[in-house]
């Protein structure tokens, strides 16, 4: 039962890879704004993501940022690969073993759409320049 796991709630990391009930294989990378995908598409085959039973994705709390792109490209992959989708807090990613068993036993609901938790209010306004 391999899910493919995304968490990008710190900044400028990503954690990727695959949990398994025999074992959990993720990797951290250091992304830039905008290559989460390209990263994805660089590092994992296609087909092993297929073949996929799920993605889990660490909905936060994080950073604005961080936190979207996470939940966009899950909510893509999901949809792309018509995999079920499911999404954890940072507290619940400290123990992924648990996490699959939960999902394993069917304790941990399938999301239809991965809503991101932040850790505050988005800055998104620039200051005037006079």
């Amino acid at each position: 039962m391999p899910l493919f796991y995304i968490d990008t709630h710190a900044r400028a990391l990503a954690d990727l890879g695959f949990l398994s009930e025999q074992k959990n294989t993720i990797k951290s990378f250091e992304i830039k704004p905008g290559s989460l995908v390209g990263t994805i598409a660089r590092k994992f085959p296609k087909d092993k993501i297929t073949d996929a039973d799920g993605i889990v994705v660490v909905q936060g709390p994080g950073s604005f940022s961080a936190i979207r792109a996470g939940v966009l490209v899950a909510n893509l992959l999901s949809r792309i690969f018509a995999k079920p989708l499911y999404g954890i807090t940072v507290e619940e990613s400290g123990s992924l073993a648990e996490v699959v068993k939960k999902i394993s036993s069917g304790n941990l609901k399938k999301l239809k759409y991965a809503d991101p938790i932040y850790d505050a209010e988005p800055n998104i306004t620039m200051s005037k320049k006079i």
